[in-house]
């Protein structure tokens, strides 16, 4: 099944599954299409009802990069499916109404994105080495 975004691949804006990372994935869907995986598993982690499936290149492991897919699209994690649709999860090249985003406004999304990022990093790395998340 393609992605919603091919939009903004078409425009030349996203490579594809770029927002496709690693995300804790439920141990049910992980172990009923753990078949579809496409790529190799460097490393599996437990994380509560979780799996954390790492690849070499940090993409999801049921995301092909050949095609663009999804794999398990039709039973893909929920993280996944509010991606791009909630103000808290937006798209950085579609607007929740399917239409592309200006430059500026690109910009500015994968900053406070990165922003996130960096801050969720620093607050794991800050949970496993005292045994306390921060913030």
């Amino acid at each position: 099944m393609a992605f919603r975004c091919a939009k903004a691949v078409e425009a030349g804006l996203c490579t594809g599954g770029e927002c496709c990372g690693i995300i804790p994935i439920e141990v049910a869907i992980y172990e009923k299409y753990r078949d579809q995986v496409t790529v190799p598993v460097t490393n599996v982690k437990a994380v509560g009802n979780y799996r954390l499936v790492e690849t070499n290149d940090l993409l999801c492991a049921f995301y092909n990069r050949a095609t663009h897919d999804c794999s398990i699209y039709n039973n893909r994690p929920s993280i996944c499916q509010l991606f791009g649709k909630m103000k808290e999860l937006p798209c950085p090249y579609l607007k929740r109404n399917g239409k592309l985003r200006r430059p500026r406004d690109i910009v500015a999304i994968k900053r406070q994105q990165s922003e996130k990022v960096n801050a969720s990093i620093s607050n794991y790395i800050a949970y496993t080495n005292e045994g306390e998340p921060r913030g």
